[in-house]
């Protein structure tokens, strides 16, 4: 088991969520789900993203929100994982030095 290299911070409060949601541009009733951390093939992020995009098509109010270097659609792997009607509900928002907002804003990671 290879721990986390910072410690999750604690559950955001809502106005933690409200600037989240108005940071990326989405409704205030919409869910997040979060994933952090870098590409890397070990990771197997593909199939992270084929999980999220199934729960896509039953939840409507569901945002998948990824942080770290090299997740973009540009990668063949991570466009392969995912049917383009949904990838609008998955944001890469690229490499962050502080990810605590995205921890205290988001409802699952």
């Amino acid at each position: 088991v290879v721990g986390n290299g910072f410690t999750i911070p604690s559950p955001g409060t809502l106005s933690d969520r409200k600037a989240l949601r108005e940071s990326l541009g989405l409704p205030k009733t919409e869910r997040i789900a979060l994933a952090v951390g870098r590409y890397h093939v070990d990771k197997d992020y593909p199939t992270l993203l084929r999980a999220m995009s199934r729960l896509l098509e039953t939840q409507a109010h569901l945002s998948v929100v990824v942080v770290g270097r090299g997740l973009t659609w540009a990668e063949p792997s991570i466009a392969g994982a995912v049917p383009e009607d949904r990838r609008r509900r998955i944001l890469f928002v690229g490499e962050k030095s502080d990810v605590r907002p995205f921890y205290r804003g988001a409802d699952l990671f």
